[in-house]
């Protein structure tokens, strides 16, 4: 179940009385002044996930974004959108169809995600776990621009560690691999930890 409210505009949300069909607030969200439009403001968790691969941009242009904010409310963890997300991305083309598109959108939605609430990764340990397979499945399908725009996003929002090792000997081996960056073949020095 999902349900729309009609919003129409006002010449007041714009600020400039609604001159030149500039770009205003409405009901909430940004929208084409003089143009209404139907916003989502209620509707099941499925259904409110399944709306993230529909085609917004005219009825609600700013759905993916309210969604990321507000799914705190109505979801125990991000786990449930990752997973509906890789099994989007990784579900075969439809008959005649192509399967990039979907995995364009899914990627899209993961994009803003990371980009805008880096902190729903960096302070779930499972929520990272799903953006590392996420990034594998990039990988693998060759889908390198859309895999170096993931790595920006994470670097630009990752913070930085300093990280100090007890061992009892120099000689005792680490847990882990630390290994250069996508971005060391440029000639930059990134560092990352490999399990």
């Amino acid at each position: 179940m999902l349900v729309t409210e009609y919003r129409s505009p006002t010449s007041e949300d714009d600020g400039d009385g609604g001159a030149n069909g500039a770009v205003g607030t409405v009901g909430g969200g940004v929208g084409r002044v003089g143009v209404g439009h139907h916003v989502v403001i209620r509707g099941t968790p499925d259904r409110l996930m399944s709306r993230l691969m529909e085609d917004n941009s005219d009825s609600d242009p700013t759905y993916t974004e309210d969604f990321l904010l507000t799914y705190r409310t109505f979801l125990h963890s991000p786990a449930a959108i990752m997973d509906q997300l890789l099994l989007w991305f990784s579900s075969p083309p439809c008959a005649g169809g192509s399967g990039s598109g979907l995995r364009d959108k899914v990627t899209r939605v993961l994009l803003l995600w990371v980009n805008n609430h880096f902190t729903d990764f960096e302070t779930d340990p499972e929520a990272m776990e799903r953006l590392e397979r996420f990034e594998a499945r990039l990988e693998a399908e060759k889908m390198q621009g859309q895999l170096r725009m993931l790595n920006f996003a994470c670097a630009a929002k990752a913070r930085r560690r300093t990280v100090t090792l007890a061992r009892s000997s120099r000689e005792e081996p680490l847990q882990f691999s630390v290994v250069g960056g996508h971005e060391q073949r440029r000639g930059a020095a990134g560092v990352f930890v490999s399990r």
